[in-house]
């Protein structure tokens, strides 16, 4: 295998939108008619008599092909091969005589290279809509069609032939039909364009997904609807366990943190405020908890110290008025909110302590956008404190990788006080001393880590962090590790393009020339995009839960995710597949684990949805997260309807040994108990057996 220097896309791409170069735009009279020629599945090829080499030359800055790597193969099935894998972010490839050559962009009209080699372009997808968008070519000829469906097919060619092109725009006259090609297209602001009909160019960046064969079953357990603040729909952002209870934390709707018993006959019965963070904020005086942001404010997370009688909250609270006394990581405040951690004690039969109010730490936001996300403890009492990168719009100001608490995962001891350094709490041995990151980092490099959760199998901590238009990933991280934002976006290289970029458009394939010197950590499963090509910020995102680690047969070794915002399709990966993937090195050694989605079938309404949107019941933005019990199992929940459906086939199977004391004194089994709650019928659950 042999790189060449590339042309950098980048560089063509940031040239060709802007105002200066619209005098390069140019209105083309092509009449021929491009043919496709029989290709392997997935790929086609097209003849241009007219053009029998791929010179192109009137495309000018933008024009040929792209190559980003050349391959010694042994025949056209192992170079197409390549194309398909991820990392290579391939349009398209040709083939000559065991040379492979993979290509991220093609503006060719031709099925030859200059030197004589095949070439082979990946079948585009295309769907009705119209955008605002900058003409790349019109041409008022008919291709030679004699039908109207011949002319489509022919505008269709133009516009896969050329790998800028986003939209094609055709209007059928006979010998004055019009076909235009489209770039620079503006999805959410929609040109009228008489007598045309119009297609979008879509892009789904691998890796794909296998559809599994069974649905997973859910039930719904329990509803958060009489908050304080806005509709009284709960919005929940954590469910974890609390002995034998679930806590259910909600952000802006209330930040209160609910206790519930899921072993109950009616859990929904058992639902009480256990702690309401936004009172004793107001009764604490140390400043409200802020709400100016529905999606990025309220209180965040909750974690229990593992083995003492204390409970930290991360919440936005409103910024002080003054700095003094209060301890940051970083102070990069420019809003009236700062993310914090809070200290709380409570009684293990009384609940919380109030007048217990103790702050751990601040960070300073510079927008409202990705602020402080979940914490979780490890056994020995470290807190581990997720943080969003707080960057403006996601785009090129990513402080991943600044010397501040953005876009990192902090560790620290909160029970153990760093007097000499003015520290409420200690810092354990972590990698970096404040000189290149703070001393509180354990990793950094991150866009916005939703999930934090340990492995009890692996003791990884996996994080699921969203990312911007192209992927979505799952990180194993690792004490030290370097995920990469913003100049790593999943597998591929982040261009960092400010007004541009989009799906496709905004990455690179990595060439592997630097990546060890780099040091970067690729992503233990990742999840691409589907869009108009060139599209961003289309409300893709995704949100993880804990693995299924109880040893229940169905479900076992799983670790769900959705796609959170607005479909809701719901995946899963085994977790012994992320804990083995190879993170490090060449991008042709990175290993990840597949994606699964599911469907899921609700139980009670007997009916089996494609996605999450149907079991809850909405097409809005569902706002979808995770929790875990305290038998392992997992809960699914959303903020715009505030419901709770649990898991079925995560409930571990019932104890081998004698019933507890607590079910004892009710005169039944625990697998009686378990039954009811989540069959609601007397059905015994036996490992793959129901009876």
């Amino acid at each position: 295998v042999t790189s060449r220097p590339r042309r950098r896309f980048s560089t063509a791409l940031a040239l060709w939108p802007m105002a200066p170069r619209l005098a390069l735009l140019l209105f083309l009279g092509v009449s021929q008619a491009l043919q496709y020629i029989d290709a392997p599945d997935g790929y086609f090829t097209l003849s241009d008599p007219e053009e029998p080499n791929c010179k192109a030359p009137q495309y000018g800055v933008r024009g040929g092909m792209t190559e980003f790597k050349t391959l010694a193969l042994r025949n056209l099935s192992e170079c197409l091969g390549h194309c398909d894998e991820p990392k290579n972010l391939c349009y398209g490839a040709s083939y000559d005589e065991g040379h492979c050559t993979l290509r991220k962009e093609v503006h060719c009209r031709t099925h030859q290279t200059d030197e004589g080699g095949t070439i082979y372009l990946k079948k585009n997808t295309y769907r009705d809509g119209k955008s605002k968008c900058t003409i790349l070519e019109e041409t008022e000829h008919d291709f030679g069609a004699t039908t109207e469906q011949e002319f489509w097919d022919q505008c269709e060619r133009h516009c896969d032939a050329n790998t800028p092109c986003e939209q094609y725009s055709a209007k059928w006259g006979g010998s004055n039909a019009t076909c235009r090609l489209w770039v620079n297209c503006k999805t959410k602001k929609n040109d009228t364009f008489e007598g045309f009909e119009n297609r979008r160019k879509t892009y789904k960046i691998l890796p794909g997904v296998i559809h599994a064969d069974e649905p997973v079953r859910v039930r719904k357990v329990a509803s958060i609807t009489e908050e304080p603040l806005g509709d009284g729909i709960g919005r929940i952002n954590q469910i974890l366990p609390f002995g034998s209870h679930i806590l259910i934390v909600t952000e802006t709707s209330g930040s209160r943190i609910y206790k519930l018993d899921p072993h109950a006959e009616d859990p929904q019965s058992t639902l009480e405020v256990w702690f309401d963070v936004r009172e004793e904020f107001v009764n604490s005086t140390h400043g409200n908890i802020d709400f100016h942001d529905t999606l990025h404010s309220g209180l965040r997370s909750v974690a229990i110290h593992p083995t003492e009688n204390y409970f930290y909250i991360s919440a936005m609270q409103e910024r002080p008025e003054t700095t003094d006394g209060h301890h940051y990581v970083s102070d990069d405040g420019h809003i009236e909110a700062d993310s914090v951690v809070i200290e709380f004690e409570y009684d293990p039969h009384d609940g919380p302590i109030f007048d217990t109010y103790r702050e751990i730490l601040r960070v300073g936001m510079p927008v409202y956008d990705h602020p402080i996300k979940q914490m979780v403890f490890d056994s020995s009492g470290l807190l581990y404190i997720a943080h969003g990168d707080g960057s403006v719009q996601s785009a090129i100001a990513g402080g991943g990788m600044n010397n501040d608490a953005l876009g990192k995962i902090l560790r620290i001891d909160p029970r153990t006080e760093d007097v000499e350094n003015g520290r409420p709490y200690s810092i354990p041995d972590n990698p970096w001393d404040g000189t290149m990151y703070p001393a509180e980092a354990y990793a950094v490099g991150f866009r916005n880590p939703h999930t934090l959760c340990f492995s009890k199998e692996y003791h990884d901590l996996f994080a699921c962090s969203s990312g911007r238009d192209n992927v979505e990933e799952w990180n194993r991280v690792e004490i030290g590790g370097n995920y990469g934002w913003p100049k790593r976006d999943g597998i591929y290289e982040h261009l960092q393009l400010e007004s541009q970029g989009g799906i496709f458009f905004g990455v690179d394939p990595l060439d592997g020339d630097d990546e060890e010197q780099l040091n970067y950590t690729y992503p233990v499963a990742m999840w691409g995009h589907e869009e108009d090509i060139g599209g961003r910020f289309h409300g893709q995102a995704l949100a993880g839960s804990c693995p299924v680690e109880n040893d229940q047969a169905l479900l076992n070794d799983k670790i769900f995710y959705s796609n959170f915002p607005e479909t809701g399709e719901l995946f899963y990966s085994h977790v012994s597949e992320m804990h083995n993937a190879v993170t490090k090195g060449q991008p042709d050694e990175w290993t990840h684990a597949k994606t699964y989605q599911v469907r899921i079938e609700d139980v009670d309404d007997h009916q089996v949805h494609d996605t999450l949107s149907g079991v809850f019941g909405t097409k809005k933005r569902l706002g979808i997260r995770f929790g875990q019990g305290p038998e392992g199992e997992i809960y699914i929940s959303s903020k715009i309807t505030g419901s709770i459906y649990v898991l079925i086939d995560s409930v571990p199977p019932p104890p081998t040994s004698a019933p507890t004391h607590i079910y004892e004194r009710r005169g039944i089994t625990r697998e009686c108990i378990l039954a009811k709650v989540f069959f609601k019928q007397p059905l015994l659950l036996r490992h793959r057996q129901r009876t």
